[in-house]
């Protein structure tokens, strides 16, 4: 391997990492006894958060420049209970850690220099399948328990 082969190793495990550090703080948001929140509120973030994840990629593949990449999470609409004070705590611990996520991810774009770095397209690859499948298990911990069946055609 090359000087610039490791450097990006290095550098973009240790990013991820923290990435998937912090959706681990996010999941621990789900827990309803301190945070309330509505399903749009969790639509919203997961969207943003899978947006942000095919943007970044985007650039490692030179279809979009890095410098388009928003580092700043806030909800689009207003909080579904403005009394309630669980769902202004979950907003703003949301806001702030889904922020530092996508700094997080401005900084794994920085490594898509060539000049700088060198990887393969199955390193990026690698990358963002591990970003995508903890926002898949991110988001089955604010997904309401099936507890009952019934068939759909009843």
């Amino acid at each position: 391997m090359s000087i610039r082969e490791d450097k990006f190793i290095e550098l973009s495990q240790n990013r991820m990492t923290r990435i998937l550090t912090t959706m681990t703080t996010i999941a621990n948001l789900s827990n309803e006894r301190y945070y309330t929140f509505s399903q749009s509120e969790i639509n919203e973030l997961f969207t943003k958060y899978e947006e942000a994840g095919k943007k970044c990629k985007s650039v490692f593949y030179g279809e979009i420049d890095g410098t388009e990449l928003i580092t700043q999470f806030k909800f689009s609409t207003p909080p579904f209970e403005p009394q309630n004070k669980k769902n202004i705590k979950f907003r703003e611990i949301s806001e702030r850690r889904m922020s530092k996520i996508f700094y997080d991810l401005k900084l794994i774009a920085n490594l898509s220099d060539k000049s700088h770095y060198a990887y393969s397209s199955s390193q990026i690859d690698e990358l963002f399948q591990a970003f995508e499948e903890k926002g898949i298990n991110t988001k089955i911990w604010f997904m309401p328990l099936i507890s009952e069946f019934k068939y759909s055609n009843l």
